[in-house]
């Protein structure tokens, strides 16, 4: 199930008798340009690169090979490499597939095409009618005839749309009910991909490969970062549900980063020059400018080429006049329209999951919801320097803290000019630094999350350095969260509750934030009998409501192992270990804020852990802080409760217990800084 889903969420689906005609089509030559797009470049798609496979043959036989296949691909190639891309690798001993092995390995292969042929089947019956009666579809073509152009639609954040990313998703679709073969020509090519993915995962599984020799989880990555940062961000998303795609896919997808080959430098010069509406050279001897040579530059000197690329955007080192250092970013040509196209098919993929009852998820359309709200206000710069602002503004009282400023002249919607920044990242540093930087890293990501509520959400560790200076600086603001005064006293409570091994407060507080219904539900088969949930009942099994004393011991049970005495909690990741084994037979919810949380956390507890750093102890003075001063009437309640005895005295004992447990992580902290 974890294979079927994962490709599922990989390819969206294909428009039927659209594919066959688009390769016929590529064969014959370049296809037109959509609407507003570029002109679309038929090119190959990879199929999986199996190691023991090697295109010779056209003929599928025992002891033979399975030929390249050929299919189309929209605006951006992927790679051209077929099933020999390894081989050579693996030495020519491997060259075969064993004629025992191949009826297994044929028929992921057939099944792969069967897939394809299922997804085509699905389309016919998939729009954005599946959520919306006849007049409410009717009004939301109406609305999106009022825009003129796609960019107007992503870029509205009027008080209407600034949360309403369903809404905005919608309009999409009705824009692109216009374009029919834009839209499948793309789904075609995620298909592609997502077809190899299957093939590899199910070859590796029924010819039983050791799991030290597989590759599906490499391919997997790989072919979900070569479909654009739609896909790369929404499995990152996914990474946090295993209970969705399954324990394999979701560690494989963990590490995933965004990483992109750079657009040519030309195009991003013409960019700047037009964003910032200015007539001149973007720096001496820009070779796209053909005007007077006595124009004075927009930049004294800007790198010839990017230090860095990513699929929104890439980034220039540049001086201006004054000659102080900045960071150019530039936005990627047509990324806002593919962004669109692709969250469009990845709803879509979504619902038909959510309403086919393959796994018994509810709910899928708000991950779409949630990556698009963000990943829109990535598309706009200009909001990005506003969040970088807020942040500076929020973080003050961290004097370690370093956020770069913009220049407002020259910045505009897919152009920002900020300070550059010296530094370098925790994978370049050694243990000291990389303890310090951590120490540092969960301080502030503490401070975010339990006293300002403002959130970086894509702390990656290509966006944190640790500077010259020994300070942290936060790079990329484009996709940040809030979290209100409820969620940070409760997730503040979550801190000082594991520290404390108090597991009903733990409850509680998971209760607050939105991870676990108010009433109890646990997984019950066809026949209603409790059955462990692994995705694959979803014909047939439901949730059913139970009792609250049953789910609390279950709870204890888990949190506390099989030996509560030796069980030591000191990362983020046994957490989510022990409340994804509880998930198999209880229900917990994934709110949308909750999934760029978890992702923030998890980038940290991965630094903490490869360090030694305990990362409760380390957040456990910001959040002693907030449970200090609380500003809700829970919170005060939390308070009185924990300090106070039953005779109404302070209870002593337990606040210097609750001040040397954040007192370890403080020490620490403090030597670190």
């Amino acid at each position: 199930m974890a294979a079927r889903d994962a490709m599922a969420l990989a390819h969206g689906a294909v428009v039927p008798g659209l594919t066959r005609r688009v390769a016929e089509s590529a064969r014959r030559g370049a296809r037109a340009a959509p609407r507003g797009g570029r002109a679309v470049i038929p090119a190959r798609a990879a199929w999986p690169r199996a190691r023991k496979v090697r295109a010779a043959s056209t003929s599928l036989r025992p002891g033979t090979t399975r030929p390249a296949r050929h299919v189309p691909t929209a605006i951006v190639p992927t790679d051209e490499s077929g099933p020999t891309a390894d081989a050579d690798e693996a030495g020519s001993d491997q060259d075969t597939i064993p004629a025992a092995e191949w009826e297994n390995v044929s028929a992921s292969f057939d099944d792969a095409e069967r897939i394809k042929d299922k997804i085509a089947a699905i389309a016919a019956n998939i729009n954005i009618k599946s959520s919306l009666g006849a007049d409410e579809m009717e009004l939301i073509r109406q609305k999106a005839s009022m825009y003129p152009t796609l960019d107007d639609i992503v870029l509205d954040f009027s008080d209407g749309m600034e949360n309403g990313a369903a809404t905005k998703l919608l309009l999409i679709g009705a824009y692109f009910q216009s374009s029919p073969a834009e839209v499948a020509v793309r789904l075609a090519e995620v298909t592609a991909v997502g077809a190899g993915i299957y093939a590899t995962w199910t070859w590796e599984e029924k010819t039983g490969v050791p799991e030290e020799r597989r590759t599906r989880a490499e391919r997997l990555r790989e072919g979900i970062a070569s479909l654009g940062p739609v896909f790369v961000k929404m499995a990152q998303t996914l990474s946090t549900r295993p209970d969705i795609i399954g324990a394999e896919a979701a560690d494989a997808l963990k590490p995933l980063q965004d990483q992109m080959t750079a657009f040519p430098s030309n195009d991003a010069y013409e960019q700047i020059r037009r964003c910032l509406d200015r007539d001149g050279p973007v720096c001496p001897g820009d070779p796209t400018w053909t005007g007077s040579s006595d124009a004075e530059p927009i930049y004294a000197e800007l790198s010839a080429v990017p230090v860095a690329a990513a699929s929104i955007g890439q980034v220039y080192k540049g001086k201006l006049h004054t000659g102080e250092r900045v960071a150019v970013k530039v936005q990627r040509p047509g990324v806002l329209r593919r962004i669109a196209l692709d969250l469009h098919i990845s709803r879509m993929a979504l619902i038909w999951l959510e309403e086919s009852g393959l796994n018994g998820s509810e709910g899928l359309a708000n991950i779409v919801d949630r990556v698009g709200q963000g990943i829109f206000q990535e598309l706009d710069y200009t909001r990005e320097a506003d969040n970088a602002d807020a942040f500076r503004r929020a973080l003050r009282f961290l004097d370690f803290v370093v956020v770069p400023r913009h220049h407002a002249s020259l910045t505009g919607r897919t152009v920002l000019t900020q300070e550059w920044i010296d530094g370098e990242p925790m994978k370049n540093l050694g243990d000291d630094d990389q303890l310090k930087m951590v120490q540092m890293g969960v301080e502030c990501s503490s401070a975010q999350l339990f006293r300002t509520g403002l959130v970086h959400a894509d702390p990656h560790e290509g966006n944190l350095l640790y500077t010259d200076a020994g300070k942290l600086a936060l790079l990329d603001f484009g996709l940040v969260c809030r979290v209100n005064n409820a969620q940070q006293e409760a997730m503040a409570g979550c801190i000082l509750n594991i520290l404390n091994r108090d597991w009903m407060d733990l409850i509680d507080n998971l209760r607050i934030i939105e991870m676990l219904p108010e009433t109890p539900q646990t997984w019950v088969d066809a026949n209603g009998v409790p059955a462990a949930y692994s995705g694959e009942e979803g014909l047939g099994g439901q949730w059913a409501v139970s009792d609250d004393a049953t789910f609390r011991k279950a709870f204890v049970d888990c949190m506390d192992g099989e030996d509560p005495s030796s069980k030591k909690l000191t990362n983020f990741t046994e957490l989510v270990v022990d409340l994804t084994k509880l998930s198999t037979r209880w229900r917990f919810n994934l709110p949308p804020y909750m999934v760029f949380i978890i992702r923030s956390l998890t980038t940290l507890d991965f630094c903490a852990v490869r360090t030694g750093a305990n990362m409760y102890e380390l957040a456990a003075p910001t959040a002693l802080f907030r449970a200090m001063a609380p500003k809700t009437e829970r919170g005060r309640a939390q308070l009185r409760k924990m300090l106070l005895a039953k005779d109404g005295d302070v209870n002593w004992q337990k606040l210097i217990a609750l001040t040397e447990s954040a007192g370890a992580g403080a020490g620490g902290a403090e030597e670190g800084a």
